[in-house]
């Protein structure tokens, strides 16, 4: 796949990569690779044609890692073959769904690559139209989205006729070969690089950011709970006396509760309104 080499080109440019996901299958034997990933072959926008989809399981691959500063997604492929009329629709709701795992993500959406059948390139045709549209409605909700052109960064055959490999990028007419994976891992770095030109802007631009905050009774108790978009450094953060509430009053020796996952505060107040 395009993972091993786009490790090697931002390792070389000085990146400190961590890649994250449920997944570690992989036939890369770079020194040092990090397996993890969450790459699924075969599978599709959702469920709702048949098959694995990702919209079904973001939660649960979130849960398990922390916040990525940002997400690759190709994904629409193997959507062409089914009904193809909500497919924007329903990438719209896959975007949402991770943006509400991980509001500070920035998403590398693409248009999808050449495939052989004629009948399924004019679905990815219809995709390709209509996805910059998409990722600029998402940018005008405050959204950290871009788009890279695939199709053109790995070009296939010129025509469809069901026969064409289209290599050399291609090895059967739908996946990519060597020489493709090197090419998709090209246009994933370069779009990396807009985005973060200096490989420790990662660290001083993704600082840790509130994602929401909430109040709600528990047991006769007004608790706040506020929540980060990644684990944050809490040490010290139990002791009441060290946390500072504007516009509410901390309950009197009430202890203050730190989640597991280092990502949300519990307090107990005595009133949690006005803000």
């Amino acid at each position: 796949g395009y993972r091993g080499p786009l490790w090697t080109l931002l390792k070389n440019a000085g990146y400190n990569v961590d890649y994250v996901g449920s997944v570690t299958d992989t036939s890369c034997n770079l020194a040092g690779f990090d397996k993890h990933h969450e790459g699924h072959g075969g599978w599709r926008v959702d469920q709702t044609y048949g098959g694995n989809g990702l919209y079904e399981h973001i939660n649960e691959w979130s849960a398990g890692c922390m916040t990525p500063h940002i997400v690759l997604l190709h994904i629409g492929t193997n959507d062409s073959g089914s009904n193809f009329t909500t497919i924007l629709n329903r990438y719209e709701a896959l975007l949402e769904r991770i943006y509400e795992c991980h509001p500070d993500t920035h998403v590398i959406a693409t248009t999808l690559m050449w495939r052989k059948q004629a009948a399924n390139m004019t679905n990815i045709e219809t995709f390709n139209n209509g996805i910059a549209g998409l990722v600029t409605a998402e940018k005008a909700k405050g959204r950290k989205i871009s788009l890279v052109d695939m199709k053109a960064a790995v070009p296939g055959a010129a025509t469809s006729t069901g026969s064409e490999t289209g290599a050399p990028n291609f090895s059967d007419g739908l996946h990519p070969s060597a020489t493709g994976y090197q090419l998709m891992a090209e246009a994933w770095f370069g779009e990396i690089k807009k985005l973060y030109p200096n490989p420790e802007s990662f660290e001083t631009e993704n600082k840790p950011a509130v994602a929401y905050v909430s109040v709600k009774n528990l047991g006769g108790k007004d608790m706040l709970t506020v929540a980060f978009n990644q684990p944050v450094e809490l040490t010290g953060a139990s002791a009441p006396e060290n946390c500072t509430i504007t516009g509410a009053t901390k309950k009197t020796g009430a202890s203050v509760t730190i989640t597991d996952d280092q990502k949300s505060v519990l307090f107990t107040l005595d009133s949690p309104t006005p803000w």
